[in-house]
């Protein structure tokens, strides 16, 4: 199970594991969200390589994220990525610890309807996420 480096730079690392139709997207940072731009880039390439390998499961690293995404990062997501990924990704697995209230702002971009065609659910460690999104 050795996946393929999709992309890494110093704020994301997209990897793609082929025998489990699987990506993986590890935020390194979550520090230069303040810049909408940056946040926008990052999350196109994720979806440009979402499409390219049509992967139909989804792990997010989200551990370093500090912050709460406002309404206006979270329409732009569902508009621009979610409503996109949904036509390959039907299951998706978070990484977050629990006891960051950012993670809110995740559940509530699911719970309103957004992400119906995606199955989800949040982790506190990768190994619980694996398995889940693999049916382990």
């Amino acid at each position: 199970m050795i996946p393929e480096k999709l992309y890494d730079s110093k704020n994301l690392i997209i990897k793609y594991y082929h025998s489990y139709d699987l990506i993986e997207v590890i935020w390194e940072s979550f520090e230069f969200i303040i810049d909408f731009e940056i946040l926008q880039k990052e999350l196109y390439q994720y979806l440009s390589f979402v499409k390219k390998y049509q992967p139909n499961k989804s792990l997010w690293h989200l551990e370093k994220l500090q912050i709460t995404i406002d309404l206006e990062m979270q329409e732009w997501i569902d508009s621009s990525i979610t409503s996109k990924e949904k036509n390959f990704i039907k299951k998706q697995a978070y990484i977050i610890p629990l006891e960051y209230f950012s993670n809110l702002s995740i559940e509530l971009l699911n719970d309103e309807g957004h992400n119906t065609q995606i199955e989800s659910k949040m982790f506190e460690d990768r190994e619980q996420a694996f398995n889940w999104l693999l049916n382990i």
